[in-house]
């Protein structure tokens, strides 16, 4: 059976998503951190939040793993690639089994991912056998015959193929077995890169142990590094290199997202960039197919590598789940959008399914392009008690996602809406640079993303113009009271993975950016155009010829008749402070302008953060420690207060040497700020309300 449907999907590149903490309610980050800290709307009145002190990240773009994380992380991938047109591959099972059913066969479920049937190249997989079913859509997996050679069987063309086994010990899984075939060296040395780091996270190799290899006269040991393995063996001879997986996710002790190996006693979760070594200067455009066999008939299986013509680039940024995952499947305009899910929440699986379904197919409809298979997982992870945590990372046709039992629905939304949308900002509207330099233009990749995210929130009915105000306040407060809002581009480039505040300064100052362009092109235009049509013109073009996003940026706008050199270089190259007229999003309401005192809680958050809640770095000269807030109180909760609005008093309940109480004060820093804030009209109903709607939403 052919199954014909297409994928444009690939790498994303964008900026971390943070993964966000909260410590009964006060927002706290780790070392990698959730984009939203805060997704539910912030009041309607903005009010300034100090920055909190936020670890390093240690990779991003092309940085040490040729992927983002998504601590935005990062979504992964080369920045701005076009993304090609794939297939997803086919198969010919014995008995088709499609849907939540187990497999019937009375061998395991196993199957090969990224193979093609040689007969017929642009069909993809050939299926041999019954196939484990990834529910709700015909997946790209089966049998790949396996030979006592080394040699890749003869039906698989890719340079590199892997082989996942899941090792148990009865009901319960302990490791993953990972084997890897490739043809050495014409040397007779094939050094082995093993994961590194990524994502924040560091020394990923200690995860992976037992290394042996097969073949013709070969041996494997240790390189010069730790992260190396050299296999000696006869010259370009095929080899099959083995080791195994272990679980290396911290638990409720983790600094921010689980990005380690989760291999769990039901469940497992694989980052491709954390578990698959490879030979040295493998090229991100070199084959791959990855097998996965012997996994427990009882098991469902979801994966972005479930499509023909794999890529290395492809495997490094993607997302396995397997065990006690739920799996549903909506049909978007004709291609399947998955959500595989475990554990209980505070939602059922079909609300968040529905409202995923809801955001792709605003973001689809607002783009003009084919709609394309789309995976979102979503693990339930540990963190300290009393603590609120969620994040997530972008994958090739996927978005990997944590979070804790206790999260809310609308602190997900948003950060759906932000990682799915990196579909096409930045990947299908412009190139991004490559290295360090990619961060200069994360105004646009994050900034202008965290624009349309709650514009196209919005257009899917989502969010109503109210909450929408809320969200632009927020940031317009957080932006007012960063420490680090005037600081050049070219700093933001240089600290954006070891400096908290200036990483999140691209998110602010891009999106305040585009309310700007957009309120120019409006008046400009008499309301004929807006950046909407900029963004339609750049995808446009981009498909067309690859260029530098900023170069095709700009090129738009002159198309109509907006010279941005200069706001460019004053705004986001050398950080003049952007102010929005009053008019910015009339009808809604008036950006006003007030001065209010600067939002201090008092203590060191990122530090308390990192000590599971324990208090640290409380300020002498400040309301809390007047209040009686000491460094060594552990936070069981906020009971009142909210993370960037000093005028609201702040209640901290706290365990004070085994005796807990309730600590109040007004959270004020000793200096004030002025703050820009939009407030609705009053009396908005009716077509008023509609045309405010129709405002918020870009139509």
């Amino acid at each position: 059976m052919l199954v014909p449907a297409r994928s444009h999907s690939r790498v994303r590149s964008c900026a971390p998503t943070r993964a966000a903490l909260s410590f009964g309610g006060v927002t706290a980050f780790g070392a990698v951190e959730s984009r939203f800290a805060s997704i539910a709307p912030a009041s309607a009145k903005a009010r300034p939040e100090v920055p909190e002190v936020r670890g390093s990240e240690s990779s991003k773009g092309h940085l040490q793993s040729r992927e983002r994380s998504v601590t935005r992380t990062a979504c992964m991938g080369e920045s701005g690639q076009k993304p090609p047109l794939n297939r997803l591959g086919w198969f010919a099972p014995k008995r088709s089994l499609l849907g939540a059913g187990d497999c019937r066969d009375s061998r395991a479920c196993r199957g090969t991912i990224g193979a093609r049937d040689p007969r017929n190249p642009e069909r993809g997989v050939l299926g041999e056998t019954s196939v484990r079913p990834v529910v709700g859509f015909a997946l790209a997996l089966s049998l790949m015959a396996m030979t006592a050679s080394a040699q890749p069987s003869s039906h698989s063309r890719a340079r590199l193929a892997y082989t996942v086994r899941p090792l148990r010990n009865g009901d319960t899984l302990e490791a993953v077995s990972v084997e890897l075939r490739f043809k050495g060296s014409p040397t007779g040395t094939t050094v082995l890169d093993l994961p590194k780091e990524w994502g924040g996270k560091t020394k990923l190799y200690e995860a992976l142990s037992d290394f042996s290899v097969s073949g013709a006269n070969s041996r494997i040991q240790a390189g010069a590094e730790p992260w190396e393995r050299v296999v000696h063996h006869r010259a370009g001879a095929w080899i099959r290199v083995r080791y195994v997986v272990h679980h290396a996710d911290e638990g409720a002790a983790r600094q921010g997202n689980p990005y380690r190996p989760m291999i769990l006693r039901s469940r497992l979760q694989l980052l491709g960039s954390t578990v698959f070594a490879a030979p040295h200067k493998t090229d991100d455009a070199d084959s791959v197919a990855v097998v996965l066999k012997s996994f427990p008939r009882t098991w469902t299986v979801a994966s972005d590598l479930e499509r023909s013509d794999l890529t290395f680039k492809d495997l490094q940024s993607s997302i396995i789940v397997a065990g006690d995952f739920r799996v549903l499947t909506r049909i978007i305009r004709g291609a399947p959008l998955r959500l595989a899910i475990e554990g209980t929440w505070s939602f059922t699986d079909e609300e968040l399914i529905d409202t995923l379904a809801k955001i792709w197919t605003a973001e689809t409809e607002f783009w003009g392009d084919p709609t394309e298979p789309y995976l979102v997982t979503l693990l339930q992870i540990e963190a300290p008690a009393g603590s609120t945590s969620s994040g997530g990372t972008g994958r090739s046709a996927a978005f990997a996602s944590f979070a804790t039992s206790n999260v809310a629905a609308p602190r997900l939304t948003r950060m759906f809406a932000h990682e799915m949308l990196h579909t096409w900002i930045p990947n299908r509207i412009g190139a991004m640079p490559s290295g360090v330099s990619e961060a200069t233009e994360y105004w646009i990749s994050e900034g202008f993303d965290d624009y349309y995210a709650l514009r196209l929130l919005g257009r899917a009915g989502l969010w109503s113009p109210p909450e929408i105000v809320d969200a632009l306040n927020h940031v317009l407060g957080q932006y007012a009271a960063s420490t680090v809002r005037t600081v050049s581009n070219a700093r933001i480039a240089a600290e954006f993975w070891t400096n908290y505040p200036v990483q999140q300064l691209p998110y602010y100052r891009g999106l305040l950016f585009a309310a700007f362009i957009d309120y120019k092109l409006r008046k400009n235009s008499a309301g004929a155009s807006s950046l909407d049509d900029v963004m339609h013109v750049m995808h446009k073009r981009f498909e067309a010829a690859r260029q530098p996003i900023r170069e095709l940026f700009v090129s738009a706008l002159a198309g109509y008749g907006v010279d941005i050199q200069g706001d460019l270089r004053n705004y986001i190259d050398d950080g003049a402070a952007i102010a929005l007229a009053a008019d910015t999003f009339a009808p809604c309401g008036v950006i006003s302008t007030d001065t209010y005192p600067r939002f201090d809680v008092g203590f060191d958050l990122a530090a308390t953060g990192q000590g599971g809640g324990t208090v640290a770095g409380v300020n002498p000269g400040l309301a809390a420690y007047r209040a009686g807030l000491r460094d060594g109180m552990k936070i069981i909760a906020r009971e009142a207060g909210e993370t960037g609005n000093p005028m609201r008093e702040m209640a901290l309940r706290v365990n004070d040497n085994g005796t807990e109480r309730v600590i109040r004060y007004l959270p004020e820093g000793r200096d004030s700020t002025e703050v820009q804030s939009l407030t609705l009209s009053k009396g908005l109903e009716g077509s008023e309300l509609a045309a405010c709607a129709r405002r918020l939403g870009g139509v």
